[in-house]
């Protein structure tokens, strides 16, 4: 059977945007792209984080050969009403059906698609980017001026691209000025703490207990991500911690995540 219960029929949607409105409550309409595939799919992994089985997280799809095509083959080239399936079609189909049920007060375009959004074309350009921009002038037609758009941006991607060595690109910066993108969406998961079991952890030196609220605010613009980082996964187990220095330019704010 389909996981999670499989896709909400569009009248069980229309029947809540109906009641939401009913009761006067504002709404975000999010479409949220769930991976049911077989865990040996060979499904390329970006993020190097290794398998999850056979549920993977979306940031995981990412181009198989040359991005530009890829990417257009992903995202499709269907009109509205258009019958192609791609994931154009399937926002556009959701946008318009946002638009019969009377509207709604934001709309997400798409949300975590890291393996996407970071490829480059031989150009050195996003293609992902440019679709995404392109989506938002279609949804934009659809909903009308008084619909806030925007992308859900994974809380490691929303700031930019980082390369590697040294190398960093504003890539999603683009999507963020565009005319038809109304604010910065990120789906926020950032690590706020590094606490773990026993007493014998530097957290647990520094605080005591991870129910210390001034211990929880701290981390919000600090701790992992903001101060420091590991710099592998035999770090992260001895708690080697590496400052988030930018020796070349001053601006250690470009590698933080959490900033």
């Amino acid at each position: 059977r389909p996981a999670y219960g499989g896709t909400p029929s569009d009248a069980s949607v229309r029947r809540a945007l109906a009641d939401m409105k009913a009761r006067g409550l504002a709404t975000v309409f999010y479409p949220f792209v769930m991976m049911d595939i077989p865990a040996d799919a060979g499904l390329p992994d970006p993020s190097g984080e290794g398998e999850q089985g056979a549920y993977p997280w979306r940031g995981r799809i990412a181009p198989a050969g040359e991005a530009a095509a890829d990417v257009a083959s992903f995202f499709g080239s269907a009109a509205p009403g258009g019958s192609e399936w791609s994931y154009r079609r399937m926002v556009l189909h959701y946008a318009q059906l946002c638009a019969d049920a009377g509207g709604v007060g934001a709309f997400i375009i798409g949300s975590e698609l890291r393996g996407l959004t970071q490829a480059r074309d031989g150009a050195g350009s996003y293609p992902a980017v440019t679709a995404l921009k392109e989506l938002a002038a279609d949804v934009r037609a659809i909903l009308g001026p008084h619909t806030k758009i925007s992308y859900a941006a994974d809380w490691s991607e929303y700031r930019g691209h980082d390369r590697g060595a040294g190398r960093f690109a504003f890539h999603l910066d683009p999507l963020w000025a565009d005319a038809n993108i109304d604010f910065i969406g990120i789906d926020m998961y950032a690590p706020l703490t590094d606490w773990r079991d026993g007493d014998a952890h530097l957290d647990a030196q520094e605080w005591g207990s991870i129910y210390d609220l001034d211990y929880l605010r701290s981390r919000i613009a600090g701790g992992e991500d903001y101060d420091w980082y590991y710099a592998s996964e035999e770090d992260r187990a001895l708690q080697i911690r590496s400052p988030i220095t930018d020796g070349a330019y001053g601006k250690p704010w470009l590698w933080r995540a959490k900033d």
